[in-house]
């Protein structure tokens, strides 16, 4: 049966291991979800998102730059993977 997961906290929990100086790895962890159980877990649609604890504790905790500190951690976890070689030639150009 396929998954539609519409509500994820891991960025939230992402930027608390990294703020401890602790950070966890979306490949494997110890929260909800993580690549191997999305993998494992037949989904179709996972959404994360930007959450907020206004009741944060952290001193200077602004709201703003903890969600965009989280939006950060998303876009580094969707992005593709650094190449080899930033001199090899592209599959499209290869085809010519």
């Amino acid at each position: 049966m396929k998954v539609w997961d519409l509500h994820c906290d891991t960025l939230y929990e992402l930027r608390r291991a990294e703020k401890a100086g602790a950070p966890k790895s979306f490949l494997h962890n110890d929260l909800h979800i993580d690549l191997e159980k999305l993998q494992q877990g037949d989904y179709l649609l996972q959404c994360f998102a930007a959450y907020v604890d206004l009741a944060d504790p952290a001193p200077g905790a602004d709201p703003l730059v903890s969600v965009l500190e989280e939006i950060d951690i998303f876009k580094r976890l969707m992005a593709p993977p650094p190449t080899l070689s930033a001199t090899a030639p592209r599959a499209s150009s290869a085809l010519c």
